[in-house]
């Protein structure tokens, strides 16, 4: 739904192109590829999630890199803080001036069960 509401927002004739990480969902809203498949983010307890920092570490790398060469106008991130807030900061540190200056980011948490 927020990508349906984001390309009405675009002015005519100005698409919006969506890169970054998603699975089938975002895929059919237009993401072109997922930059890497998405279970690879979504790690839960710890060992499982120890095993992973290497991994993880070079995905949240990879997506610096991609975001810094691509210059988006809007980083949006979903759930998942740990990673996400850990790449926009990754993100501020690494954009280059000549970048010009860094991309609106928004954080969208999903509802949760539990939270009702």
């Amino acid at each position: 739904r927020s990508v349906l509401a984001a390309k009405r927002c675009r002015p005519a004739g100005d698409p919006l192109c969506l890169s970054g990480v998603g699975g089938p969902q975002l895929q059919d809203a237009g993401l072109e590829r997922s930059e890497f498949p998405m279970e690879e983010a979504a790690v839960m307890g710890t060992t499982e999630i120890l095993r992973s920092i290497p991994r993880l570490y070079q995905r949240l790398l990879q997506l610096v890199d991609t975001a810094v060469r691509i210059k988006p106008e809007l980083v949006v991130t979903v759930d998942g803080k740990g990673f996400n807030f850990r790449f926009l900061e990754r993100l501020a540190r690494a954009w280059p001036d000549e970048n010009g200056p860094l991309p609106r980011r928004v954080h969208v948490v999903p509802p949760s069960a539990w939270a009702l």
